[in-house]
Order: C-alpha cells, then structure tokens, then sequence
C-alpha cells in the first residue's frame, strides 16, 4: 500500500495507525481538521499571496457556495 493511501486510511478512520510513523502521520492528519475546521468557522480569506489556485475565480465562488451552505 503507499503512503498516501495509507494515509487517506487513516484520516478517514478505516485504519487505525500500526507504528510510530503511522501514529505521527494519524496526528498530524488530525492537526490539520483541527486547523481547517477553525479555518471554516471563523470564516478566515484565503491568503492569495502564496496559492495561485485561490485566484481561480471558479474555484473561489465553489468554497464560498460550501462555506455558506449548512452541514
């Protein structure tokens, strides 16, 4: 299996890590929903300065569409 499969696995819980590097991998996974979750809740700009997609009109108008719809 490669690694990022393994690390999809693990973030979407149909795996639970086997080692310490899985274990580093599981918490880093959970890290970055804790940090995009906060991200969505206080409705922060994506900064342009450093992600060429956030100019991406399209893309743009599509996250706005899913961080103002209910879930």
């Amino acid at each position: 299996m490669l690694w990022v499969d393994r690390t999809l696995a693990l973030a979407c819980g149909a795996q639970r890590p086997v080692d310490a590097h899985e274990l580093r991998i599981a918490h880093l996974v959970s890290m970055f929903r804790v940090l995009n979750d906060v991200g969505i809740a206080g409705k922060v700009e994506p900064d342009e300065a450093h992600d060429p997609l956030n100019k991406d009109l399209t893309l743009k108008a599509r996250l706005l569409e899913l961080r103002t719809s209910p879930t």
